[in-house]
């Protein structure tokens, strides 16, 4: 069971794609990819995607003053396209991007040693950056104040995006 979901993974296939090879039922092939996917949710959403606590952000702050020479910069922001061969006829006009090539996007905001302290996948190709940041749940966090409030918390100056 473990190897059919990583397998499917692997090769970015639907779940019954290797029903055959694992003697699987549809149904039964489907299901097991969505129990690997809460597993690893419960295994690693926790520490791996959420907002930073106080210590960390004050670890990242001053890494990024330390190697960078910027002070008070949490991370780096950007989105890159992968591209999607087995696109949906229906769909290939909302996910064809500049290069003519369906494409879904990741946003990602990591740090200077690669850890991922925002990730947000599936935006469709034909979205540049900024559609991409007004859509992005970390921006929202930055709106509502929810971010400020831990900034403030770890006694960092809070950046602002609305002038009030």
């Amino acid at each position: 069971r473990l190897l059919h979901a990583i397998k499917t993974l692997a090769y970015g296939l639907p779940a019954h794609a290797f029903m055959d090879y694992f003697q699987m039922s549809n149904e039964f092939a489907r299901q097991n990819c969505k129990e690997f996917d809460k597993v690893i949710s419960l295994l690693y959403k926790e520490e791996f995607l959420r907002l930073p606590t106080k210590q960390d952000l004050n670890a990242i702050i001053a890494l990024h003053k330390k190697v960078v020479g910027v002070d008070g910069c949490f991370g780096c922001l950007d989105c890159t396209h992968t591209y999607w061969k087995n696109c949906p006829k229906a769909w290939q006009g909302s996910y064809e991007g500049k290069e003519e090539r369906q494409s879904v996007i990741l946003e990602a905001i990591t740090d200077h040693h690669c850890f991922f302290w925002h990730a947000s996948y599936g935006y469709a190709g034909t979205l540049n950056d900024i559609n991409i940041l007004n859509l992005s749940p970390f921006h929202q966090t930055l709106v509502n104040g929810e971010f400020e409030t831990l900034e403030k918390e770890a006694g960092v100056v809070p950046y602002k995006i609305l002038d009030e």
